[in-house]
């Protein structure tokens, strides 16, 4: 088990708009309307995929020979996330694998009040 918490460094974002634009997860078709890949140091990379609502949804997950962190979100929260890395800073990428599913995105501490930028 395994506990990651790594800063992400830069990240790309894709969109697909094919009505079958996807891959295939735990033996599921899984149509993905859009892909972030956020880099970190030491190799470290979470990669967002954001799938339909009539897509399976697959619990996220390490993967530890490739330093991958994979987390699914539906595709109207997926936004979310795009929003999180181009708004606030630091932003990290933490993953407890002890804990099925238990990843996520978060931003360090503000102070109550601070104005959206």
């Amino acid at each position: 088990m395994a506990k990651i918490d790594f800063e992400v460094k830069s990240y790309t974002y894709s969109v697909y708009t094919q009505a079958d634009s996807g891959l295939v997860w735990d033996n599921h078709h899984i149509k993905v309307r859009g892909l972030l890949i956020c880099e970190g140091e030491d190799g470290m990379r979470a990669v967002i995929y954001g799938v339909t609502e009539q897509s399976y949804l697959p619990i996220n997950r390490y993967q530890e020979q490739t330093k991958r962190v994979f987390l699914f979100a539906r595709e109207r929260q997926f936004d979310w996330f795009r929003d999180m890395l181009r708004h606030e800073q630091p932003v990290r990428c933490v993953a407890d694998t002890g804990h099925s599913g238990w990843f996520s995105l978060t931003t360090g501490a503000e102070p109550v009040g601070e104005e959206e930028s």
